[in-house]
């Protein structure tokens, strides 16, 4: 491989841990919305392809951290 794309490679895979953290961030908004609108734990677990458990400690991660389910520029 050419040095060239040494930087865009090194760039690249700085930004993983960010868009996973946004991926994180954007799916306990996605469950506290749904818990809010009233869906039931299984249809959401159903829309995000995991289990029951799972959802739940979702929506109490983002009951017990509401600034995460704030907008933010962060």
């Amino acid at each position: 491989m050419s040095l060239a794309y040494e930087p865009e490679i090194g760039r690249r895979l700085r930004a993983v841990p960010a868009r996973n953290e946004l991926a994180k961030i954007l799916k306990l908004r996605a469950v506290h919305d749904a818990v809010q609108a009233g869906w039931p734990q299984r249809r959401i677990a159903e829309a995000l392809g995991v289990e029951q458990p799972e959802v739940s400690r979702l929506a109490k991660t983002a009951r017990l951290t509401p600034h995460v389910c704030e907008r933010s520029p962060r």
